[in-house]
């Protein structure tokens, strides 16, 4: 009787070639692509039995829809108001691991932490099992980055953020938000004084964004997925095709690593 195949995906429109598909209830694949011929490139197979064939496909089909341990330390950072936070609790929740904010860490009532005991705390959550951190401390990425399945980088324009932050902004200086950082904002903190949050967003968006793409690439090639989203209906489209599973979240929109700007 013939076993029915459950296709996993495709990176071709072409006649749905190449094309990965499960055996349902076995721990095998099989890929459809083209057929190696050539004599000298068969002889290079080792211990190719008569029965068997070898088909070439993409690197592509493999990384997007192959098999993958499944995804459980999480590292997320990008600039303000790119929805960090809000990310991150969806994915504590839709994964059911424990989310954990940097800033929390560092920033505590006596004052902001030494690095060596900032670098402990955090080295403490990244040596568990299951984690979600989000935030931008890149002296961290040898304790958080480093330690992740996926790094996620909300890689949103400038001029969408600086929006976003005049949005924010207006919003709690109008009383229309009750918490404690909105009831410490003033104008000048919100706009026009030299350290202002608009104009140190612009400025270490400027400054920081370079530096994130050398140690991206540096966290990629240790073997960390990176997902670099860069506007939110990507996010939305990420976060909506997680839910599918790995396979089909790694094949919607969400930028594999690249070390382009």
């Amino acid at each position: 009787m013939a076993r029915r195949l459950s296709k996993v995906g495709t990176n071709s429109g072409n006649d749905g070639c190449p094309t990965l598909y499960e055996l349902p209830g076995t721990d095998n694949y099989v890929v459809q692509g083209d057929t190696v011929t050539d004599p000298q490139e068969l002889t290079q197979l080792h211990n190719l039995k008569e029965q068997e064939g070898a088909v070439v496909v993409p690197r592509e089909l493999l990384a997007n829809f192959g098999p993958r341990e499944p995804v459980q330390k999480i590292a997320l950072f990008g600039p303000p108001a790119t929805g960090k936070t809000t990310l991150a609790s969806w994915l504590s929740t839709e994964l059911g691991y424990p989310h954990a904010d940097l800033d929390d860490i560092l920033f505590t009532p006596a004052g902001p932490l030494p690095l060596e005991e900032f670098r402990r705390q955090a080295g403490e959550i990244t040596c568990r099992d299951e984690w979600i951190v989000e935030g931008n401390f890149s002296k961290l990425a040898d304790v958080v980055w480093h330690r992740a399945d996926v790094l996620v980088w909300l890689d949103f324009p400038l001029v969408l953020i600086v929006y976003r932050i005049v949005r924010r902004s207006l919003y709690q200086l109008a009383g229309r938000d009750d918490s404690a950082q909105a009831r410490r904002l003033t104008w000048s903190t919100a706009f026009f004084g030299r350290r202002s949050l608009l104009r140190t967003a612009i400025r270490k968006y400027r400054k920081n964004r370079p530096r994130y793409v050398q140690q991206v690439a540096e966290a990629a090639e240790l073997g960390v997925e990176v997902v670099r989203l860069r506007s939110p209906q990507v996010v939305q489209r990420w976060t909506r095709e997680l839910r599918k599973g790995p396979a089909e979240s790694r094949s919607q929109g969400a930028a594999r690593h690249t070390t382009g700007p």
